[in-house]
């Protein structure tokens, strides 16, 4: 009994399955002669000595050894060329180092051998869709689902292709089936939930978050996108108990940071956006929209710090009408630093004259 060890890719979301114990075995005829059944004791021992090297390759992966384990699952395939696991988990190991081509001509060998094989179908509709080819991961991802038409990993992938390429009542139509197939499973209610966020239907997408986090309390990204969704509604107050949320669970996301910072500028409390787009800078140092919000931020509580950040956006934005808006905000706030200096001068001015004069 061998286990195959895998890791799967998934485009709007990344999640680890590991698929069920599968024997491998060599079909048996009972009405084949004695010679027969000594070739498949010879295959049995071929094929023990083959996944011997398929585990291998398999503790290699998992350690993120990709070089050896094609080594190794080539060296099991030399020895048994049908062993469809060493070959699956080879086409795996092309795609983790970025080797698409190699990936593409495995997985279709693995289809050669089982065109019943519905994961191979879905990873090759991963790598077809990661290069662009999205007719292809398309016709991946539905031949996957007609040999298993309750295959949930495809009707997701199906639905995220779909969704990338703005064909929202195909993707809603996925991530239904997906949902009425996996009702227990957050990602599906997530995913319906982006579609509507896209369509601008706010409180529908709020309502399948929220059906998303009951299952899965700590499904980070779905918090964040409740928070925006908040946010596009104007509700700065929901936004920011959602986008706090995100952040207790994980800080490392800078588009958290800066729609929490987002949610403060909208109430105006420019101390709280100020620290939450610098923390989001923190992660992320070549935004360019940083560094414009900074500046939109402290432009009413440090107007000299204003300028410095308006001056970096103008090192990255690529936008010309905020570049020339930008520009425009620096000269007023020269101005006004300027205008600020001399009215502390005629203070200053006028206290001196209002001294008494010594006799």
């Amino acid at each position: 009994m061998k286990v195959k060890k895998i890791l799967y890719s998934v485009i709007f979301l990344s999640f680890l399955l590991f698929l069920a114990e599968q024997a491998i075995a060599v079909k048996m005829n009972d009405s084949d002669s004695a010679p027969k059944q000594k070739e498949e004791e010879v295959d049995s021992y071929v094929l023990e000595k083959s996944n011997a090297f398929l585990e291998r390759g398999n503790k290699n992966y998992n350690n993120k050894n990709y070089r050896r384990a094609v080594k190794e699952y080539q060296t099991a395939l030399k020895i048994y060329p049908k062993n469809k696991d060493a070959v699956f988990n080879l086409a795996n190991t092309y795609g983790k180092l970025g080797e698409s081509d190699k990936a593409v001509s495995t997985y279709n060998d693995l289809l050669k051998i089982d065109y019943q094989d519905v994961m191979a179908h879905n990873n090759l509709g991963n790598v077809y869709e990661e290069g662009g080819d999205f007719d292809k991961a398309a016709y991946e991802y539905k031949e996957a689902i007609k040999i298993n038409p309750d295959f949930v990993l495809a009707y997701n992938n199906l639905g995220n292709l779909y969704y990338y390429n703005k064909e929202y009542e195909g993707a809603i139509v996925c991530f239904k089936k997906s949902i009425e197939l996996s009702p227990n499973a957050a990602y599906g209610y997530n995913n319906l939930g982006n579609v509507y966020y896209k369509q601008k239907k706010y409180d529908a997408a709020i309502g399948e978050y929220n059906k998303a986090l009951e299952r899965n309390p700590k499904l980070v990204f779905c918090w964040n996108n409740k928070g925006n969704a908040y946010l596009r509604k104007n509700q700065a107050d929901f936004a920011i108990e959602s986008l706090k949320k995100a952040l207790s669970i994980s800080r490392k996301n800078p588009q958290t940071y800066e729609s929490l910072g987002d949610a403060y500028l909208l109430k105006k409390i420019y101390p709280e956006a100020v620290k939450s787009y610098r923390s989001a800078l923190s992660l992320n140092k070549n935004s360019a929209s940083l560094y414009y919000k900074l500046g939109a931020s402290c432009k009413y509580i440090d107007k000299p710090k204003a300028i410095d950040y308006f001056r970096q956006y103008l090192a990255y934005g690529s936008n010309s009408r905020v570049l020339e808006k930008v520009k425009i905000a620096i000269e007023e706030l020269e101005e006004a630093i300027e205008l600020e200096k001399q009215k502390a001068k005629s203070k200053e001015k006028l206290t001196d004259n209002a001294q008494p004069k010594k006799a």
